[in-house]
């Protein structure tokens, strides 16, 4: 059966959100060569994801709470 999760974490934060306050974050910027893939993708609030902007999480000073994978549903 499959669950779904009325919250989820930023990943970045580490806070829950309501679905309909994230986003998703490229932790390789897509405009410094990083793809729209389960490898670069994570989600995020809006507040991180405007921290972190055009940068690398090393670069913004945060750390992911956990690397991007793809799901297993």
């Amino acid at each position: 059966m499959f669950t779904v999760y009325s919250k989820l974490k930023c990943q970045y934060c580490y806070k829950k959100f309501p679905t309909s306050h994230l986003t998703f974050d490229h932790v390789i910027p897509a405009s410094r060569g990083g793809g729209t893939s389960w490898k670069n993708v994570v989600t995020c609030c809006v507040r991180c994801n405007n921290k972190k902007a055009n940068k690398t999480p090393k670069e913004a000073g945060m750390k992911l709470l956990k690397k991007p994978v793809m799901p297993n549903w």
